[in-house]
């Protein structure tokens, strides 16, 4: 999972948690390499459910002050309600996110405004290949 601004990689969606970009500009710097690491690191071992088959999954999550995720939506809706292997892999990405073995999440509360909305790219490839 990287955390970025634009994506780096020719990888459509490769396991990278990105601030959310809305009609709002963001406010705050955003997250650091250093946080990315820590994140994925956190979060891989919560991460269950899915084959290294599994297609990527883009989830927006809205994390609290105290580094806990409040709420996590899948984002494409249709294809969840219409492919099977693409749900399986959603809700396990969905459960890695919440499951609160893996939180409070390592990120810098000074920083909060980097990363209080996070797209988690989840490649299931990071964490069986």
């Amino acid at each position: 999972m990287t955390p970025a601004m634009a994506q780096s990689s020719s990888k459509p969606a490769v396991d990278s948690p990105q601030p959310v970009a809305s009609a709002q500009a963001p406010t705050g710097p955003s997250v650091t390499a250093a946080e990315i690491v820590a994140l994925r690191t956190k979060v891989q071992p919560c991460r269950f459910g899915a084959s290294k088959t599994s297609p990527w999954v883009l989830i927006r999550v809205d994390v609290a002050p105290d580094r806990t995720p409040t709420k996590a939506e899948i984002l494409d809706k249709a294809r969840y309600n219409s492919d099977p292997a693409f749900r399986t892999a959603a809700d396990a990405a969905h459960r890695a996110i919440m499951n609160p073995r893996c939180q409070p999440w390592p990120l810098s509360p000074e920083r909060y405004n980097a990363w209080r909305i996070i797209t988690f790219n989840f490649d299931p490839g990071d964490y069986y290949g």
